[in-house]
């Protein structure tokens, strides 16, 4: 981070927000004579860019009597605001944001209104600073500098009150000066457990035990100022002039992954403006492959519940099934399904991700080395997973993403029918968009026109197998961009579309089927994306034959480019390569002693061993082959399989003790053998080898 974004004043703050995180995209903030760029994004986040790099956003964030967190999303049809949370009960919030710059001040205004009466322990709004070095940081409130602890928590970890000055330094040249002129609570969260970023929350003066009454209607609103020792402008977002300015766009964006390796190639298809362009980047396979174009096949993955919701929407059109339904009365006799605290599990809650069950049922382990978990389980394995499942939070509560209730919707949905999952699709949606290429079996035209699928590792992977599976209607499709668009055709707009029926009315916009259709799928060889935006009159298709989520990010920075929003450049990580003798101080068995809050601990030890000049870590069993440990140009380490970069530590003999994840610094490892020689000196007992 530049010098610039330095000296933020905050002042008469009445609530304030929490952390998130954002994609870098490729379109450059434009010039303003070096000025900083400010521009109000999706869902009401103010971000602010400085060149090519995001210096702050800004997000704000509800927080119920019960600490359940709600963050703001994009409006549906009707409703005149820029963000709207909808909370677990319902009650939808209202949020307008709208900024003005004055020189070197960033004006911000906001208003929050309930839909109706609800209870909140506090509204609050976080001023997010992504640094990417901490080390060395310090904050002082009067007492001199102190070092920034590693775990400062809100409540407990209040280090300054709303007349204090906080400056950072010396790692950011001239240090992050945060000071606020009102009398309101301000704390500073060392949010590394999360992510490196620095992020000061403000709140109301509300405490953790009191619940304020926020009656339907009352507006709050708050306005605050980020003062810079530099000019600071605003900037509306400004679509693309045509197809062609977005080809070039996307051109400059996709380039450094497929020239960096990160992902062999993708498919693109882009309705815009009236225009469509379908064309590929990379190659379908690294061997012998070639430019992947509208007709190569790729799995779509999860993509294929967004074709599950279209066939539920029928079944409730016609009366057959309801979205309040109870899914018990789906069920057979002696299969329960699982409630908590008399709450029962309804048919929109599976469709809608909100019934509290697990992204996959406990007896599913995803292992690429096996191939599909879900072939040969059948409807017998999940209910007797359903009958000893126990929910961990009440249904209809906070979004939790599950492979296992949407299998179970799509089963429901063909059992009522009476007809196969793969039949009722094929009738009811594939043949009437004229969907020729894609299903669930690969016929023998479709399997020479395929890409081959990659880990992030770039080790082949074979196509999934779905024989007996009950898991078909939430992952189990494959598909071409050429077909993609056609459905992206039929959901822009509802005449002449054959979906009209089932697709644009108030059951359909419940069923994701609203203003903004879109979902990505991965499986263990690819990654995909689909996003049709009904107002815009704007799609995207982007399926990549890669699993490391390097597609999905391509694609939602594209999906910023048409919206005209100010972006920073791709940054991808720079490696270099270390002689043997260097890395042979790496070599060892590594402990897991600290994970984030919520993260599993892993089971066994990480063993690192050194071959043909680089590491090499046997931790993941997941996979048919070691991963590849890469040294980087700035001193760290990274592993391009699951995308993660880490640090190893040091004593101050300069000896290995262990490693850090970058991104997640309480994920920490040590060092068997630095154990066993601490313990010695401690006297306490190392962990087993």
């Amino acid at each position: 981070m530049k010098k610039h974004f330095y000296q933020a004043v905050l002042s008469s703050i009445l609530w304030a927000g929490a952390s998130g995180w954002a994609f870098s995209a490729g379109a450059p903030p434009a010039e303003s004579s070096g000025a900083l760029v400010a521009q109000v994004q999706a869902d009401g986040r103010v971000h602010i860019f400085e060149g090519s790099e995001e210096v702050a956003y800004v997000i704000p964030q509800v927080f119920l009597k019960d600490w359940k967190i709600f963050f703001f999303s994009s409006p549906a049809p009707g409703e005149k605001a820029d963000a709207v949370a909808k909370l677990s009960d319902g009650t939808k919030v209202f949020f307008d944001v709208s900024v003005k710059s004055e020189g070197s001040a960033l004006k911000v205004h906001g208003v929050m209104t309930p839909q109706k009466d609800v209870q909140v322990l506090t509204l609050r709004e976080a001023l997010f600073t992504p640094y990417k070095n901490w080390e060395g940081d310090s904050y002082d409130i009067g007492h001199g500098p102190l070092p920034i602890p590693h775990a400062v928590i809100s409540g407990a970890g209040v280090i300054a009150d709303g007349s204090s000055t906080i400056s950072l330094g010396p790692s950011h040249k001239d240090g992050l000066t945060i000071r606020s002129t009102s009398a309101l609570p301000s704390v500073l969260q060392d949010a590394r457990q999360w992510g490196p970023d620095l992020s000061i929350f403000y709140r109301n003066d509300l405490s953790g035990t009191q619940v304020w009454d926020w009656k339907s209607g009352e507006k709050k609103a708050f306005d605050f100022t980020l003062s810079f020792n530099h000019e600071v402008v605003v900037e509306k977002p400004v679509p693309p002039k045509s197809l062609g300015v977005l080809k070039a766009q996307m051109d400059e964006l996709i380039k450094p992954y497929i020239d960096g390796g990160w992902c062999p190639g993708f498919a693109v298809g882009v309705l815009y403006k009236g225009e469509t362009w379908v064309g590929g980047y990379g190659t379908t396979s690294l061997t012998g492959g070639k430019t992947p174009d509208g007709d190569t096949e790729y799995e779509i993955g999860s993509i294929t519940k967004l074709f599950t919701k279209l066939l539920f929407s029928d079944m409730v059109h016609q009366g057959l099934m309801g979205l309040d339904d109870k899914a018990q009365s789906y069920l057979p006799k002696g299969v329960t399904m699982p409630s908590k605290d008399g709450k029962d599990i309804t048919l929109l809650m599976l469709s809608n991700h909100t019934s509290q069950l697990p992204h996959d049922p406990d007896d599913v382990h995803w292992d690429n080395t096996k191939g599909n978990p879900y072939e040969n389980y059948g409807l017998d394995k999940l209910y007797a997973f359903l009958n000893r499942y126990k929910l961990t939070a009440d249904p209809g509560g906070n979004f939790q993403y599950s492979n296992a209730g949407l299998a179970l919707l799509g089963n429901f949905v063909a059992q009522r029918k009476g007809i196969s999952w793969t039949d009722y699709v094929q009738k009811k949606v594939l043949d009437p968009v004229g969907m020729k290429d894609t299903g669930v079996s690969w016929t023998a035209e479709e399997l020479p026109r395929a890409a081959q699928g990659y880990d992030g590792a770039m080790d082949p992977i074979p196509f999934l197998k779905w024989d007996n599976s009950v898991a078909v209607p939430a992952g189990a499709l494959h598909s071409t961009v050429n077909d993609m668009l056609k459905l992206a055709h039929a959901a822009l707009e509802k005449e002449d579309s054959p979906l009209a029926d089932i697709a644009f009315d108030d059951t359909a916009q419940k069923l994701d089927w609203g203003p903004i259709v879109t979902h990505d799928g991965g499986t263990d060889g690819f990654n995909t994306s689909f996003f049709a935006d009904r107002k815009q009159k704007a799609a995207l298709v982007l399926l990549g034959d890669c699993s490391n989520g390097v597609p999905s990010e391509v694609a939602y920075k594209i999906r910023g480019l048409l919206k005209g929003y100010v972006t920073p450049a791709t940054e991808l990580p720079v490696f270099t390569q270390l002689p043997p003798d260097q890395l042979k101080q790496y070599v060892g068995k590594y402990h897991v002693v600290k994970v984030p809050s919520g993260w599993p601990t892993p089971k066994e030890d990480d063993t690192v061993e050194l071959k043909d000049g680089f590491l090499y870590s046997k931790a993941n069993k997941n996979y048919n082959h070691d991963v590849k440990i890469e040294a980087l140009a700035n001193g760290d380490f990274y592993q391009r399989l699951q995308r993660i970069e880490f640090s190893f530590t040091k004593d101050a003999d300069g000896k290995v003790t262990g490693y850090a994840l970058t991104d997640y610094p309480d994920y920490v490892a040590e060092k068997v053998d630095y154990q066993a020689a601490k313990a010695k000196t401690d006297g306490s007992i190392p962990p087993p080898p």
